[in-house]
């Protein structure tokens, strides 16, 4: 009977675990593309402080301009001088750059947006996290004898565990997409000067490799889920040995798409590394839950001691 009921608990736990991976897929598949409408709706500031940005870059061009001159001039005598004509139309272009930047960023991203949205929009066998319990449940029964409830759960948790950390590294790409998109006349304004240059071509270098993680997140999680839907919806084909290989290529793949960062840096293509260790997180959580909760029964206990 105690078997039972541990049975039922940890196959309710099963489905709980499936539906919150159903309404986060729902929610985030479409909307860290390559537009900053997703960005601004919760970083609303950023708009805000663009023009400050706009102006920061404008001041640091002309103080750049006005530096290299007075080199020119002899009255500077640090480090050799920029030729004067060349000087000034390159802060003239890049000036202009600055002041323009927003549109000339809109432009790129929608070029960059083009391919993800046919990625978007193409058509693939729905998916249903929800149904992933029972199918498993299936396939374990036919392969194991006995309680298998706890070992459902066991795969079960690796897997959204697995999944929810690639969803985590996508958030963050987009995110810090969103950055350099917002900071651009910054990068711009680098471009004044020779001695400063490498960083605004570092940073064109960021932003395009950026732009192709942002295309790898909609590749990797629909492939992905382009495989979990085909597992539900015949999981009888992958009985035995053959659900083992099928269970370790989904972990593979997660871990490899997390990591995709890492793996184009090794190619030489500029890109931010994102992502951090979601198990010591939670263990910095656990700890201040656990801190609060004793600060909470240590204060009860006095206050019944004074009562």
């Amino acid at each position: 009977m105690s078997l039972g009921i541990l049975d039922g608990i940890v196959e309710w736990i099963a489905e709980q675990v499936m539906n919150i991976l159903d309404m986060i897929n729902t929610s985030v598949l479409g909307a860290l593309g390559c537009d900053m409408e997703t960005f601004l709706r919760y970083f609303p500031a950023a708009e805000t402080f663009y023009s400050i940005i706009v102006a920061l870059a404008v001041g640091l061009l002309m103080l750049n301009l006005l530096f290299q001159l007075l080199r020119n001039f002899g009255i500077m005598q640090s480090g050799e001088a920029e030729n004067p004509v060349s000087l000034t139309g390159r802060t003239m272009l890049f000036l202009f750059l600055a002041l323009f930047s927003d549109d000339i960023l809109n432009i790129v991203l929608k070029i960059g947006g083009t391919p993800f949205g046919w990625m978007m929009t193409e058509e693939l066998p729905p998916i249903n996290f929800a149904d992933f319990n029972s199918v498993l449940l299936t396939i374990l029964g036919v392969s194991l004898n006995g309680s298998i409830a706890l070992i459902a759960l066991i795969l079960l948790v690796m897997l959204a565990w697995n999944y929810l950390k690639l969803l985590f590294e996508a958030a963050e790409r987009y995110v810090l997409l969103g950055v350099l998109v917002y900071t651009a006349p910054m990068a711009f304004s680098m471009g004044g000067s020779m001695n400063t240059i490498n960083i605004f071509r570092s940073w064109c270098r960021m932003l395009g490799g950026q732009i192709f993680m942002i295309l790898m997140n909609v590749w990797c999680l629909r492939i992905f889920t382009s495989m979990f839907a085909n597992f539900i919806s015949n999981p009888l084909s992958l009985e035995n040995g053959n659900f083992l290989i099928w269970f370790l290529c989904a972990i593979g793949f997660l871990k490899v798409s997390q990591k995709i960062d890492n793996f184009l840096q090794m190619l030489g293509i500029n890109v931010g590394r994102t992502g951090s260790s979601m198990l010591g997180e939670a263990a910095i959580a656990m700890k201040g839950i656990s801190a609060a909760g004793k600060t909470i029964g240590s204060g009860s206990i006095s206050e019944s001691r004074r009562g």
